[in-house]
């Protein structure tokens, strides 16, 4: 399938940009946390 391919070249990616969110939410927690 054509997905599966897209989806191997995009899996780097995917992982960084969850990567990415998951250190905007734990930012945001501390930022909240502290304030």
């Amino acid at each position: 399938m054509l997905l599966d391919k897209v989806e191997k070249k995009k899996k780097p990616l995917i992982k960084l940009m969850c990567f990415c969110v998951v250190w905007l939410i734990v930012a945001s927690l501390i930022c909240s946390f502290t304030s």
